[in-house]
């Protein structure tokens, strides 16, 4: 396996790929996006044969105390008629050349097609929801529901039981944050909003 660091004068070879056999949070775009938010992000090529098996686009974050992760939004993206077999190799080479290049607390991932098992990864939560519903909210109230799986509706009507109410909000404050009132809730620890 040949992994090859992506730079702009290679843009089209790694844009054809995910295309392809991607998803738009791999795609160039979105890395010039992440870019312009201060972000550092890197791409790469993983080859098997002169074929190319893998694309990934790494976003560097940084966690509060100064260190660094990598996070790999819906990907790496995989050559789409690879088996499980070759994506797990390609994947583990890609990781190898991610070690020796950053110092790195940990990688995230999602990728959209399944790996081997690999006992030195640990499932989490995705961050990227791996389902996507879109609806037309010009339609009434009722049509809405009407069109939606009995779960669903079934759901919603619990939540209203229960007081559960939808607010909009222009301003974040400390004292009007829900995410920190989400994570007290879950006993977890919350990020600060800046």
């Amino acid at each position: 396996m040949r992994v090859e660091k992506i730079e702009q004068g290679h843009k089209e070879r790694y844009q054809s790929f995910v295309k392809a056999n991607g998803y738009f949070l791999q795609d160039w775009d979105w890395g010039d996006f992440q870019e312009s938010l201060g972000r550092k992000v890197f791409r790469y090529l993983v080859q098997q044969r002169g074929e190319v098996i893998l694309s990934a686009q790494c976003v560097c974050n940084r966690i509060r105390n100064s260190k660094t992760y990598l996070f790999l939004p819906y990907g790496p993206v995989f050559k789409n008629n690879s088996n499980v077999d070759e994506r797990s190799d390609a994947f583990r080479a890609l990781i190898k050349e991610l070690q020796k290049e950053f110092d790195l607390m940990f990688v995230r991932f999602e990728p959209m097609q399944g790996l081997a098992h690999m006992d030195e990864l640990k499932k989490t939560i995705d961050n990227n929801p791996h389902q996507t519903l879109l609806l037309d909210l010009n339609k009434a109230s009722e049509q809405l529901l009407s069109e939606m799986h009995h779960k669903t509706r079934y759901n919603i009507k619990v939540a209203q039981k229960h007081g559960v109410e939808i607010k909009t909000s222009d301003h974040l404050d400390e004292k009007n944050n829900p995410f920190a009132e989400s994570a007290q809730r879950a006993g977890i620890k919350s990020y600060d909003l800046d």
